[in-house]
């Protein structure tokens, strides 16, 4: 396991993380090479039989050792703005290999992703989620003096039945155009005549954990294309988005197998015909692949509960805070005695600022350090400077060998681009 016990201390792969702490300090996200390449591995496992690219989704964990690591293991990138872009291109990957999504792309990401990639190519798919957007994609590919492939994001209306902060593919979402206007838009792709019309995209939120409402959203894509293709329109690329639930001890979910057998039941005849298919996933690889390790400040007890009042929160992990989301949380190193209800809370001056509630752990100490599990997706990325905090180092564990891949922030770094006018001097 990469995660697990020895005496008490949990280590992950064959790193102790309490070595980590006395050398890095608290707060850090730790990641396990193993975990992300045996994820990705389940990914590609599950969908290369099925003829679908893998585009990981950049914004779960924009790391450039994580996008490196899983572009040796045959992954593209999936990216949704021009900093995601920059990340994937400095990891490696090759323009063509990138699709670039993103619901409020600007001319400027748009020049970027016409002329990003090696020798200046195109990078391989433009996700368009508008008739503006499209206008201007044809209007900055003329300037560009190329031709840029695309696809038309599609608003399957389909229930996720996730948070409503992660749901995507309703009818009253901001994602993509509906059905109808998807149609219209092939029906004038000649009007564009330096963006090649390839397909369609679609993505319904996150987590799914029921692998036929990504099946059903698989389902509403196809029948928009067959309609394109009935009215003289070509089709040969279906992007179905990504998504898929990670399994938890907190979430029940089913195996990316599952996914993919839906998909391929949904999209049978489209495998057939030889249609491109593209998938997104972000979550289900890098999740399970990471810890929050935060230090324990103090400890305090009230009348109704007990706190361990940590060196972050929010600030460093805002799922919990933000969608509600529960996660597994241990002491790094276990005392002796019996385990008590105690709220993992962090500094910030927010009643919200939560990374765990009532959960039974063995006594915790002030200097003590917390393990928040599954932290290795829209952690980092969502990370902010709340309060004025520096932001977590982040840490590559690999078999025996570990590193630090993303220096802490300082408090010089908070203030480095701050300006006082001359007035105020």
């Amino acid at each position: 396991m990469a995660f697990d016990r020895k005496d008490d201390d949990l280590w992950v792969e064959d790193v102790a993380v309490r070595a980590i702490v006395e050398q890095v300090g608290t707060p850090f996200f730790v990641y396990s090479a193993s975990v992300l390449r045996e994820r990705v591995r389940a990914v590609r496992g599950a969908f290369d039989p099925l003829g679908a690219r893998v585009r990981y989704a950049v914004k779960a964990n924009p790391n450039l050792a994580v996008l490196r690591l899983l572009l040796a293991e045959g992954c593209g990138m999936d990216v949704v703005s021009e900093g995601e872009l920059r990340r994937a291109l400095l990891s490696g990957c090759p323009g063509s290999s990138i699709c670039f999504a993103g619901v409020s792309k600007s001319e400027r990401e748009l020049r970027l992703a016409l002329g990003a990639g090696r020798q200046g190519e195109p990078v391989g798919m433009i996700n368009v989620e508008s008739e503006g957007e499209l206008r201007l994609l044809d209007r900055v590919a003329a300037v560009a003096g190329v031709v840029a492939d695309a696809l038309v994001r599609v608003n399957p209306e389909v229930d996720a039945q996730t948070h409503q902060y992660t749901t995507t593919g309703l009818a009253d979402s901001k994602f993509g155009v509906e059905a109808a206007r998807a149609i219209s838009i092939f029906e004038d792709a000649a009007r564009f005549s330096r963006v090649r019309l390839l397909g369609l995209h679609a993505h319904i939120g996150s987590p799914i954990r029921e692998p036929d409402r990504y099946a059903a959203a698989a389902c509403r894509l196809a029948g928009v294309a067959n309609e394109i293709r009935r009215r003289g329109g070509a089709v040969t690329v279906l992007n179905c988005g990504g998504g898929f639930a990670h399994a938890s001890p907190a979430c029940a979910a089913e195996p990316v197998s599952a996914y993919a057998a839906a998909l391929r039941e949904a999209l049978s005849d489209e495998i057939a015909r030889g249609t491109r298919l593209l998938i997104e996933p972000g979550r289900v690889i890098a999740a399970g692949a990471g810890l929050l390790v935060v230090g324990v400040t103090h400890v305090k007890h009230t009348k109704h509960r007990s706190f361990a009042l940590c060196d972050a929160g929010m600030n460093a992990f805002a799922r919990p805070a933000l969608y509600q989301a529960a996660h597994r949380v241990e002491a790094v190193k276990n005392r002796e005695g019996a385990a008590h209800p105690i709220d993992i809370a962090g500094p910030l001056c927010e009643s919200s600022d939560f990374l765990a509630r009532e959960r039974c752990l063995p006594p915790v100490r002030a200097g003590d350090s917390i393990a928040v599990f599954d932290a290795g997706a829209y952690g980092m990325s969502m990370a902010s400077n709340y309060n004025e905090h520096p932001k977590p180092a982040e840490v590559l564990v690999d078999g025996d060998r570990w590193a630090v891949v993303r220096a802490r922030q300082t408090y010089d770094d908070l203030v480095r681009h701050d300006q006082v006018p001359d007035w105020l001097s």
